[in-house]
């Protein structure tokens, strides 16, 4: 497989290197080896042969040399200023020394571009191989690009967001929409370029994912827990993206409970990550330590069907913690839902890592949860 590289050259947010690198036969990155290991390991894998392109992109809105495009947009660019073929890579993570074209006319490439410094590119597997071939061709073979075929093809819902060539991957300027709506025919590569949406969204200003994802599949398979697709059709409703009650059945019998949507769910996530962001790593290791004690005196309790003994009536026992957001409790003395009480595993933590003296239920939901009244899982 032929890969081919577009690399940025400005270090330290002004300092354009493009003359330095074309008189002297190299490109570098600005970065220490230590501060960007993973840039350093996809530098040492170039190969001998393999074309190589310096770059700059940003956005232009007017005098494009194309019509068709919607009313107040604007397109992305990359100005390809210089084209080479690499002679030697030392392994250093750092350096290619680079056979530069001599007399190259730098010249405008329009939609289908990239921020980041470094950008490797290749035409197979990949759903933007199609645009890729293209970038190819007028780069490195002097073809013309074809502005038809983008101004039909693209999605023109894409923020272009105005930003200089910095040495840096994915600059956190680089702002995208909080709500986007990708229209068009289909087969026209909405879903594809959904998932190109969300990756930058999960790249921005701190990662060096040099690859985009190609599928739904493989994206959620980089961001575990962080991306959700879902399809609104006629069948899907309230209940399914934000709350409702759900129908469960075991053992012939029908149980009702309210369960989370998954817009919901990603809100709860996301409001647990920014908590945990403004917490100390004192704290955040105090917490992980409490998590995994109360992990560890579940799973023993249900494997020993231990008893817990109360102040009146039978014991109770923990019988399932399957569900990371629930821990089920089997009673006897319960009249409702077969004996089984389910507690949220959040508020159990709560009370466990709470220095609140309590003495009773109702001093529980007042003192912990700032209840008026306690709830039947507080008992």
């Amino acid at each position: 497989m032929q890969n081919y590289y577009f690399v940025g050259a400005v270090w330290n947010g002004n300092e354009d290197k493009t003359a330095e690198f074309i008189k002297h036969g190299y490109w570098e990155m600005g970065w220490s080896i230590q501060d960007k290991p993973k840039l350093a390991e996809q530098i040492n894998q170039v190969k001998l042969g393999e074309r190589i392109a310096i770059k700059a992109a940003t956005v232009q809105k007017n005098n494009l040399p194309f019509n068709g495009t919607p009313v107040g947009k604007a397109v992305s660019k990359m100005t390809i200023k210089a084209v080479g073929e690499v002679v030697s890579n030392p392994q250093n993570g750092k350096r290619l020394e680079v056979a530069w074209q001599k007399n190259f006319e730098p010249k405008d490439w329009y939609f289908f571009t990239y921020r980041g410094t470094f950008w490797r590119v290749n035409e197979q597997g990949q759903w933007w191989s199609q645009y890729a071939s293209k970038l190819i061709e007028f780069a490195f073979n002097s073809k013309p690009q074809d502005y038809d075929y983008f101004v039909a093809n693209w999605s023109w819902s894409q923020q272009a967001s105005e930003v200089v060539e910095l040495n840096q991957i994915e600059r956190a300027e680089d702002i995208l929409a909080l709500n986007t709506i990708l229209y068009g025919p289909p087969g026209t590569g909405k879903t594809f370029n959904t998932v190109d949406l969300a990756w930058q969204i999960l790249n921005a200003g701190h990662t060096e994912e040099l690859t985009r994802p190609g599928s739904i599949k493989e994206l959620k398979s980089l961001y575990p827990e962080q991306v959700e697709f879902v399809t609104f059709h006629q069948s899907f409703s309230y209940e399914d993206f934000v709350e409702g009650i759900q129908a469960k059945t075991n053992d012939g019998k029908i149980s009702y409970k309210v369960e989370d949507g998954v817009f919901k769910r990603m809100a709860k996530e996301a409001s647990k990550n920014l908590a945990a962001s403004q917490k100390t790593s004192e704290q955040l290791s105090f917490e992980m330590g409490v998590d995994a004690k109360l992990a560890d005196f579940i799973a023993n309790a249900i494997a020993e069907e231990k008893p817990f003994s109360k102040k009146k009536g039978n014991p109770f026992y923990i019988v399932d913690s399957s569900n990371d957001e629930l821990v089920k409790i089997s009673s006897a003395d319960t009249k409702y839902s077969d004996g089984v009480i389910e507690l949220k595993l959040e508020e159990l933590q709560q009370v466990c890592m709470s220095d609140i003296e309590f003495g009773s239920p109702k001093e529980i939901a007042q003192k912990i949860f700032h209840k008026v009244h306690a709830r039947q899982h507080d008992t």
